[in-house]
């Protein structure tokens, strides 16, 4: 019981009642960001449980890229950014478009094809996938540029054990979900 308590503890969950929680979701910032949450999240139910298991894959693949690419000294000096973290953000996006446009080609397709899905499966991965991608991007970026943003996004998005948390969770809901035959 005491390491239920210390990870509840770890997450912060008491932090939602907080006055500051309050304060940022009245500022325009939030009112954006739900708006862009609902736009990704019908995005990503549209785009149904074949292709949303396979940008999911490609999430993972283009973080393990990003985390492993050698290459950035050379990178930053061929593209002059004053913020150097974009570039690292800047090549995930575009090595998970690559690897979302080959796996969209290739026969993983057929593997990851379920006829037959639930809207709250679909609708579970979205949420799930949208909310690594959040992870990895506010872990990606700056602390100049995370010191500006509301604490909520702060302790649920922009630490590394949100980080870990976030990347474990869609491979347990994925564990949990059965396909109709």
């Amino acid at each position: 019981m005491g390491y239920i308590t210390k990870l509840l503890a770890s997450l912060n969950i008491g932090s939602l009642a907080s006055a500051d929680t309050f304060s940022s979701i009245t500022k325009p910032e939030f009112l954006f960001s739900g708006i862009l949450l609902v736009f990704l999240l019908l995005y990503g139910i549209s785009l149904g449980r074949t292709r949303a298991l396979m940008s999911l894959l490609g999430i993972y693949i283009a973080y393990v890229f990003n985390e492993t690419f050698v290459y950035f000294n050379q990178l930053y000096s061929w593209i002059p950014v004053k913020n150097v973290h974009f570039v690292r953000i800047g090549l995930f996006i575009l090595m998970y478009a690559i690897i979302y446009f080959i796996l969209n080609r290739s026969v993983v397709k057929a593997r990851l094809t379920i006829r037959e899905a639930s809207f709250v499966s679909v609708f579970l991965i979205s949420v799930l996938q949208l909310g690594l991608l959040l992870a990895i991007i506010a872990n990606l970026l700056g602390t100049e540029i995370l010191a500006s943003l509301p604490k909520f996004y702060l302790t649920y998005f922009g630490t590394k054990i949100a980080l870990f948390y976030w990347s474990l969770a869609p491979l347990i809901a994925l564990v949990f979900m059965k396909g109709r035959d």
